[in-house]
């Protein structure tokens, strides 16, 4: 008989119940309803359009990462390359199975790190709310698995303690001040104050905002073409509607990798080898009696485009309830809150730039690559970065749009071929510093960390550097004693502005 021990069983439900974007954005839009006192019937209707909607989202991000995992294998498989593959969900995956411990002291991180978010959006400055649970968890793992292989022992009370507060306070930090960074720019690309952009590629999307800035500077904001505003011959009006344009281009991409591979294995230059690592996969495209190989690249290229016109109708769906269900809680709850909200929220707004940057960051991934052949020729202990095209094109996307949104289109266009080579070579940092685990042979288990923002979790490794009692010291007090400083920031802050108001007041 299968038995579940009750506090196992509570801590997954309440893991998977805050860790599901769907069900915690959800959440938040219908407190929003209900501080707007609206009727139960629209209560009822928000909670269950928002939940849908992100469900819409997730699903269009699957069929999107599905039509991209036949490209993938085909990818290594036509350039003869064998090494780590930038991939968040797989790591996640391996860590999970493998490294019990880390995923459960990542689970109890995050729900930690939720409620001093919430604290820091109450008392501090920063009024952001990290509401992307599924990233947060994956982020949650990585800051776990990083103080075990620091020297924290999991089994030893002490250490577990100091991993948990330490881990949630500079994830809570992350959270409001990641949020913090973007909303600059988001708040121009969306005309609206309410929300930002909550995501693990921040960094990349910063860097996207600010070559955009020095663009707009250069130019002194006249002449700017935005990635929007291109114009086609007549004969190609057809290319304004995104749908066509993501179709034809996607079927180009993938036929540049089907074609060379399908006249190989046709032609028998090429076997499928049993031994290959991705021999089912490959035998389910070339071998006898699957679908044509050619006709699989087409339909293949139009699932991916299908999959981001899904997510569009998503984000429409979950912006149209949740905008407004947030200022109910900045006017009630949390004054002036902002909602986080996963990359694809800007993708309505650019659909040209996020066809752009995925293009580029592909192109800047290929660079990325040949210079990681490079480092790998040197050092034989870190492994080639394969590029992860599903990384590649969340991030080059998003990167590409908030360049865009003052820079226009050469700034979309440099950010996101930046951010591909970036992305391509931030892995190397992890095994340089010793921040990815081994399995049991002793070899680096065979995923990285994809996004840019993965390089906090350097700060604990950092921190830690002083080995024994002042490291431990230093590593849960350096984080305490900025989250702590936010507060009284905005303690001082909210002082001043009631301090200004009455004085403005007595002069009225």
């Amino acid at each position: 008989m299968f038995k579940v021990n009750a506090g196992d069983w509570f801590l997954s439900f309440f893991k998977d119940f805050v860790g599901t974007p769907a069900i915690l954005v959800g959440l938040f839009a219908t407190l929003g309803a209900i501080l707007l006192r609206k009727k139960i019937s629209e209560i009822i209707i928000t909670l269950f359009k928002t939940i849908a909607g992100f469900l819409i989202l997730s699903g269009g991000a699957g069929v999107l990462s599905g039509a991209l995992s036949n490209f993938q294998i085909l990818f290594e498989d036509l350039f003869g390359l064998s090494g780590a593959i930038p991939n968040n969900e797989g790591l996640v995956g391996i860590l999970s199975g493998d490294f019990p411990k880390i995923a459960q002291l990542g689970s109890i991180i995050m729900v930690l790190s939720i409620v001093l978010n919430i604290g820091l959006a109450y008392g501090s400055r920063f009024k952001y709310v990290y509401l992307s649970g599924h990233v947060l968890f994956y982020m949650s793992i990585a800051v776990a698995a990083v103080m075990t292989l620091a020297g924290f022992d999991l089994n030893n009370a002490s250490d577990y303690v100091i991993s948990l507060i330490s881990s949630s306070l500079i994830m809570s930090l992350y959270m409001v001040l990641s949020c913090a960074l973007l909303h600059r720019w988001t708040k121009i690309i969306t005309k609206t104050e309410d929300i930002t952009v909550a995501h693990t590629g921040a960094l990349s999307y910063a860097m996207g905002g600010v070559i955009g800035d020095i663009f707009y500077r250069i130019k002194k904001g006249k002449n700017i073409k935005s990635t929007e505003e291109i114009k086609f011959p007549k004969w190609l009006q057809f290319f304004r509607n995104t749908f066509i344009s993501m179709s034809i281009t996607m079927i180009i991409v993938f036929l540049i990798v089907y074609i060379p591979e399908g006249v190989m294995y046709n032609t028998g230059i090429k076997t499928i080898e049993e031994s290959s690592s991705n021999f089912e996969a490959i035998k389910n495209i070339f071998g006898q009696g699957t679908t044509n190989w050619l006709v699989r690249a087409i339909i293949e290229a139009f699932t991916f485009a299908a999959g981001v016109e899904i997510i569009l109708f998503g984000v429409r769906m979950i912006i149209g309830e949740l905008v407004p269900s947030f200022k109910g809680i900045s006017d009630k709850l949390i004054k002036n809150a902002k909602a986080g909200i996963d990359c694809p929220v800007v993708f309505p707004y650019a659909p040209n730039a996020v066809l752009i940057g995925f293009v580029c960051s592909l192109i800047g991934a290929l660079i990325g690559l040949g210079i990681s052949i490079g480092i790998s020729n040197v050092n034989k202990i870190i492994p080639i970065i394969i590029p992860g095209i599903v990384a590649q094109f969340f991030l080059g996307a998003t990167t590409a749009v908030f360049a865009n949104v003052r820079g226009g289109l050469w700034a979309a266009i440099i950010a996101s071929f930046l951010n591909g080579v970036i992305i391509t070579l931030a892995p190397i940092i992890f095994y340089a510093t010793g921040g990815i685990p081994k399995d049991n042979s002793g070899k680096y288990v065979s995923s990285v960390w994809g996004d840019t923002d993965y390089l906090i979790t350097l700060i604990p490794q950092l921190l830690v550097l002083p080995k024994g009692v002042t490291g431990r010291a230093l590593v849960i007090i350096i984080p305490a004693a900025i989250w702590v400083g936010l507060i009284i920031d905005g303690i001082i802050k909210q002082q001043k502005d009631k301090h200004d108001n009455a004085s403005s007041l007595k002069v009225d």
